[in-house]
Parts: C-alpha cells; structure tokens; sequence
C-alpha cells in the first residue's frame, strides 16, 4: 500500500521544514538533489529482486520471470496468463533495472551541474523535474496491474504519465523562470550558523513524533527509519559533548 511518490512528497515537505527550522545552507540541499536519486536507485535493486514494480511481458533476452509468492507472478496467475500457480511467470521487462540506471544518471547530472546554479531549490528542481521524466517513460513498460494507482488510461496516456508529466513541465518552467532572472547575491555574504541548542531541540521533536506515530510503520520501515536518524542522534550527543568540553 506503499506508493514512491507520496514517500518523495513526504520527504521533501519535511527537508523544507528542516530548512526553515536549521537554516540549511545551499550545500546541503544540493547534496540532498543528489544522493536523493542515488538512494531511490539502490532501493531499485530490492524492487528488482521481491518482483514488485514489474514491466509488461517481453521476449527480449533480457526478459526476468519470477515465482510463486512475488507480485509479478501473482499478478500473471490471477490474469489467467500462466495456468499452473507453480511454474515460473512469463518473462517480464525488468523495468527496475531500467529506473535503477535511470536515476544512477539522475544522480550524477544533477552532481555535475549542482554549482552552476545560483537558487538555493534550484539542484532539488532539477533532480525532482528528472525524476518524474524518468517515471514518464518507464511507465510505458510497467506492468499496469502492478501500479497502486491503477491503470485508467486518457488519450493514451495512464493517469500517473500524466500527473508526472504536468509536474516535470511545471517544475521545469519555475526552474528556467527563476534561474533566467535570478538576482546574484552579495558576494561574501555569510551564511548563517545553526545554533547546536536548536539542532538537538528538532531532534527531540522528531523523537517525539517518530514514538506517537511508530505504529503507522511495519517493522522493515521502522527499522530503515532508525538505521537513518540514529546517527543524527549520536552526531548531535558528540557535538553537545565537545561544545560543553569547550566551554569549560
């Protein structure tokens, strides 16, 4: 019941909130543009293994067929398209793999051009507006059974293309608008510091909030949770350490 997009949505409405609370400085969203895709590609891996997210059925060399108990299978088996639940599905395009090297390329793009943008949203622009591209195409692969939000399809196009489509042509428009008029700063303007008291008070917050909320979550998504929030937690104790050793 999981969907990408609404994670990516999530994701993006509380690293704005971080950056209005912690006054994050454009390096830090430009490395967010890139390491963003890089993880969406690594987690492809996984896709590609549990046949989740499959492609259509294909006769390509390349083609994957998965067993019993995976989605792509399930989904052929309930279609009528294999009789016996336990042979092997039909070869399907191996779409995560597309993606996975789809945002790989994403990821070094948005790496490579990240200085040449004066905006602090601008590198996270650009990597949201090829993403959604990316997700344009390979949808014309995936298997539409295996989409959370279903197949309806209007002049030709499914009704993910189109929201995806919509929203890379939007983010494109800001992208060109605002870097085509952009007003250069002051040169050796200072950016500003993050007080450490307001790092660990967010910290406190996110604590509060992940233990109000820990049941919405399966163990799996808890744990990847905890695998990244974990070293802020320790970072932030050394930093309070050090800074009261100083003080001393």
């Amino acid at each position: 019941g999981r969907f990408a997009l609404g994670g990516l949505v999530a994701g993006l409405a509380g690293l704005a909130l971080s950056a209005r609370i912690l006054h994050l400085d454009k390096r830090i969203l430009e490395m967010y543009a890139w390491i963003t895709p890089l993880g969406f590609g690594i987690q492809k891996a996984g896709c590609l293994i549990n046949g989740c997210c499959n492609g259509i059925a294909t006769s390509l060399p390349w083609g994957v067929r998965y067993p019993q108990g995976t989605l792509a299978h399930y989904n052929q088996y309930a279609a009528g398209l294999i009789a016996d639940p336990g042979q092997l599905s039909m070869a399907v395009h191996p779409v995560q793999l597309y993606e996975m090297i789809l945002l790989f390329l994403i990821a070094f793009a948005v790496w490579h051009f990240r200085k040449r943008f004066s905006r602090r949203w601008s590198a996270i622009g650009l990597s949201l507006c090829l993403f959604f591209v990316s997700r344009f195409l390979t949808e014309f692969l995936r298997d539409p059974a295996s989409n959370p939000m279903g197949d309806h399809v209007f002049a030709g196009l499914g009704s993910v293309q189109w929201i995806l489509i919509i929203l890379a042509a939007m983010l494109a428009v800001v992208l060109y608008v605002t870097e085509i008029r952009r007003i250069e700063n002051a040169v050796g303007k200072a950016e500003p510091v993050v007080a450490l008291k307001t790092s660990i008070l967010f910290i406190l917050i996110l604590s509060v909030v992940i233990f109000l909320t820990h049941k919405l979550f399966t163990p799996f998504e808890l744990l990847s949770l905890n695998i990244r929030f974990l070293p802020a937690v320790i970072l932030a104790g050394y930093l309070l350490i050090n800074s009261t050793g100083k003080a001393r």
